[in-house]
């Protein structure tokens, strides 16, 4: 390739640039630059790249929600950001999980994630493993 930084600003041109899935003009899901999610998808080194932002984007938001978080033993950090991997706007409508964590009070912090939509609805096994995970010394 002579000139990849044409061919890159030619590409970006017809294609486009979205960071949201969108569908494209035949209607298939695609992400970036043209990528094609239901035919090529992600690579491996892909999803780890944003899985390990993700990890890290997560631990950050509970970090500003929960500034005592590295008091926390391992197992109520892990399941703090499994929680907030529903995305910080879910996160923070915990508000009486949050309020009794920061007064320490575990039990009733995974009794108020198991009084919620998000463990009677959306994701109850997962809710349930995660309660258990906070409740543990």
């Amino acid at each position: 390739m002579k000139d990849p930084r044409a061919l890159r600003r030619h590409l970006i041109d017809e294609e486009g640039w979205k960071e949201r899935i969108y569908p494209d003009s035949k209607g298939i899901f695609t992400i970036g630059v043209g990528r094609n999610l239901e035919g090529k998808g992600l690579s491996h080194d892909e999803v780890e790249y944003l899985f390990s932002n993700d990890m890290r984007d997560a631990e950050a938001d509970v970090r500003k929600v929960l500034p005592q978080f590295d008091d926390f033993n391992a197992n109520r950090q892990i399941a703090l950001i499994s929680v907030m991997f529903a995305g910080i706007r879910t996160f923070i409508e915990f508000k009486k999980m949050i309020a009794a964590i920061n007064r320490m009070d575990w039990n009733t912090a995974a009794d108020e994630l198991l009084d919620s939509k998000y463990a009677k609805v959306d994701v109850p096994n997962r809710a349930k493993r995660l309660a258990k995970m906070l409740r543990e010394e």
